[in-house]
This record gives C-alpha cells, structure tokens and sequence, in this order.
C-alpha cells in the first residue's frame, strides 16, 4: 500500500529493485506541505531477526504490499510515554523538517498502515530522512525485507525510486500488530513535492514476542546525545535467540524523529525476577524531542 505526502536533487546510493508478486487497493491521497501537488500527477496507490540491518544488497522474494499513512503513537507492546525537555541542537545547522500531515491509520487492503511520518533534510551532509512506524494489521507474522518509497515533484514526474535508498528496521519480522520504527536515507531531493511508501514483505512462520515490561526509565541529554535508561524483566518463558530494545523519539506532533535500540546480551538469563540493565544512546540529536517510547522484542 502506499502513502502519499505532498511538501516543498544529487546522485543517489542504490537498492536492488524488489520484485512484487500481489499489489493493494489503493486509499485517498493524503498531502503534505506545499508546493500542491500539479494537476496530471500520479494518483496515490496503496500502500531483526536478532540484529539491526544495514543496506539491502538483495532482491527481496516477499510481496509488495502498500501502506497508508497515520498520525498518533502508540506503543507496542510495553511502550513508556514520558514528557520530555527538548534536545538542544549540537552546534551544527538543525535539519528541515518538512511538516506533515497527519491521521489515524488506515490499513491498506493486506493490513499494512504508516503512522507519524516525517521528513528531514540535513543541509550539511546534503541527505534526506524518512521516519515513521510500520504497523501489522495484516493479522500474521510479517517477514519485511523492504520498506520502499517513490518520490515526485511537483509536476508528478518520478526523481528518486526504490534504487535510490537504504532502508534501516530494527527487526525484520514483525509481530501481528506489532509497530516497528523505520528509517529511509536517500540525497536531499530539492524539487520533492509528493511521495509514496510501500511495504514489501512474507507471511513468517517466527512471532516475536512484545509482551516485556519496563521499569526505572530515566532519560538525559547531554552534548546533543540523547540516553534512555531503565530495567527489562521477561514476565513469560525464556527467550534464546535475542532480546532487542527499540527507543523511539517522538516531537510535539507525534512524528517519528529518530531511534536506537540496545541487544540484551545473554536474553535467556532475563526470566522471571530476573531484569537487565539497558541504555540506549542516540545522537547528534538536532530535533526536538518531546516524548519517548520503549518497544522490546525478543524470541
């Protein structure tokens, strides 16, 4: 499924092009910014294991499925929501965000939605971000091999595909209902006017578990870094293969603004009274940061 964003370009890195086997139905166009998107322009379609990822370097062999986009965070499953003091910017220029707008997610027809989605621009390194949390409403463990997007401008015309970027999830299978932060790096995209985002992913036979709790959260700022701290305890049955906890920075607006994790050593240990220590540190920050929350996901 797709998400359609409309707000006001440099040789991009490329990521083999995935090759779908079913496409969704799509939603209502939802549009971001300005400059408007011009008359005659494409219609919106529809839109880890145990470690972080880098760069895809692979066909992926799952379904192209499309996602629709969506506003207000919601943890999954042990998430913290805690007011937070505003990260000063290191000394370098703070990146343009590009402003969104935002609604309640709408799964696309295979229950794939985006939600809190930003964009940002850093001049310094002339890069562009796209941040945002993917959700599984498809009712199935999701195995995703790509998170991808298709930027225009403002004559609808296609400047930068799936060849153009990275994408970067802290876990590639994903939960039914599970809300996993992603990230897409590409080059700044000056003329960027509208932009759509698909999921492409397989039904998996693994479920990770989300059911952790958290205690003893505390956070602070310092030089433009950003830590959150805290206590994990594993109320079920012992995990073997990881234990993985995602931090998650969220605005004023509830967009996505970045996110870390941290990969509890030894997560069969962490059973019962049992707890591990974790400190996720993320930065340079240069946005603000309002609230956090923390997801945990082990198997």
């Amino acid at each position: 499924m797709a998400t359609r964003r409309m707000w006001p370009t440099s040789t991009p890195t490329p990521v083999p092009s995935p090759t779908p086997t079913y496409t969704a139905q799509p939603p209502a166009p939802s549009k971001l910014g300005t400059p408007q998107l011009a008359e005659g322009a494409p219609s919106t379609p529809t839109p880890t294991d145990n470690a972080p990822e880098g760069p895809a370097e692979a066909s992926p062999p799952g379904d192209a499925v499309d996602a629709a986009p969506a506003a207000s965070a919601a943890s999954a499953p042990a998430a913290a929501d805690a007011a937070l003091t505003p990260v000063n910017p290191s000394p370098s220029p703070t990146p343009a965000a590009v402003p969104v707008d935002t609604a309640t997610p709408v799964p696309s027809a295979n229950g794939w939605s985006f939600a809190d989605l930003q964009v940002i621009r850093e001049p310094e390194t002339q890069l562009m971000f796209v941040y945002g949390d993917l959700i599984n409403n498809t009712g199935a463990s999701q195995q995703v091999s790509y998170v991808i997007g298709t930027f225009y401008d403002s004559q609808g015309l296609v400047i930068a595909d799936q060849e153009d970027m990275y994408d970067y999830r802290p876990i590639e299978v994903v939960p039914p209902g599970g809300r996993v932060p992603f990230e897409l790096t590409l080059n700044d995209l000056e003329s960027l006017a509208d932009y759509d985002l698909k999921v492409i992913a397989q039904e998996s036979s693994q479920t990770p578990r989300q059911d952790f709790e958290f205690s003893d959260q505390s956070s602070e700022s310092l030089e433009g870094t950003y830590c959150v701290s805290g206590k994990l305890r594993n109320p079920g049955p012992a995990v073997a293969e990881y234990l993985l906890v995602a931090a998650v920075m969220y605005n004023a607006e509830s967009q996505v603004t970045i996110f870390g994790t941290y990969d509890v050593l030894s997560p069969e240990t962490v059973v019962g009274d049992a707890t591990s220590d974790f400190q996720v540190c993320i930065g340079p920050i240069n946005q603000e940061i309002a609230r956090y929350e923390l997801r945990a996901w082990g198997m």
